[in-house]
């Protein structure tokens, strides 16, 4: 394990989430939980995976790197508003797009939001007004902080360390591809089926953007998760219900290959190279430090 944290980790994630939704598509009357219950168990398989390798691994002093990257919150004022805006620039990026296409425009009096299945409490209220605690209930109870501990907090750190950023974001973007396929076949029909190719070219460039923000602030998961709730929350008060998908895609593709063509494939970010840790010099047989070679 030791040798190959790596390999481990994606084994026993996919082993994790795939058992559970596995278990609820063959046989969801047995399954302890409701469905939505057991693909949200699910979506924490990443989370318990980079969990128990970190433990087994780097023991408690691995464990508290892991969760103080949660805990990286003082950056710029800038990357908040990036993290929780840039995806609602996005998704009005896409209804400019649906609407130079010949769509309708959006009623932004009754956003998608209303077709989501929410407490009866929040939908006796404006939409706008429920903003926050939509954004709030869907952090707390949602997947994002179980998906980024392992993804980006486990994953994506390591395989920075022998691959430049663009290319470690591409696998993780195909491993997470692979990964979820259980999961979108519990939420798709008959009648909508997405191809996995399809899927990869939607997923990579959400990838590549929170890559961008994971490493420009220093491996905050803070920021991260947020960027990841604001994603899932933005599209259901922005976004036209009936745009099309690869209208969606194609804004946030011109969103990354803005990003990437200002900040460098290598490393996704403009901030300046880690210095490479150095060993302390250690005393020569005379009791003198060795110069450094």
């Amino acid at each position: 394990m030791k040798r190959h944290p790596l390999l481990v980790f994606f084994v026993l994630m996919f082993a994790l989430s795939w058992g559970i939704w596995l278990w609820l598509a063959l046989a969801p009357k047995s399954f302890p939980l409701s469905l939505e219950g057991g693909k949200l168990l699910g979506a924490f398989g990443p989370c318990l995976a980079a969990l128990i390798v970190t433990g087994m691994v780097e023991g408690v002093a691995g464990l508290r790197k892991l969760f103080g990257r949660l805990l990286i919150w003082r950056v710029s004022l800038g990357w908040y508003l990036i993290a929780l805006l840039l995806p609602a620039g996005i998704s009005l990026m896409t209804t400019a797009l649906h609407m130079m296409f010949g769509g309708d425009a959006p009623d932004f009096g009754n956003p998608p939001i209303y077709r989501v299945e929410l407490p009866k409490l929040l939908m006796e209220y404006n939409a706008w007004t429920i903003l926050i605690p939509v954004f709030l209930m869907e952090l707390v109870f949602g997947s994002s902080l179980g998906e980024e501990l392992g993804w980006r907090g486990f994953a994506l750190f390591r395989l920075q360390q022998r691959l430049r950023a663009l290319d470690a974001t591409l696998i993780v973007a195909l491993v997470w591809t692979v990964w979820a396929q259980p999961l979108l076949h519990l939420q798709q029909t008959k009648d909508f089926v997405v191809p996995f190719l399809v899927m990869l070219v939607g997923v990579i460039p959400a990838q590549v953007l929170t890559t961008w923000i994971f490493n420009s602030t220093g491996g905050s998961l803070l920021l991260v998760v947020l960027f990841n709730n604001a994603y899932k929350v933005t599209d259901w008060f922005l976004t036209p219900p009936d745009t099309a998908p690869v209208v969606s895609v194609a804004a946030y593709w011109l969103t990354t290959l803005l990003v990437v063509s200002a900040v460098g494939a290598n490393r996704l970010t403009l901030r300046p190279a880690p210095e490479p840790e150095t060993r302390p010099s250690q005393p020569a047989a005379g009791g003198e430090v060795e110069p450094p070679q």
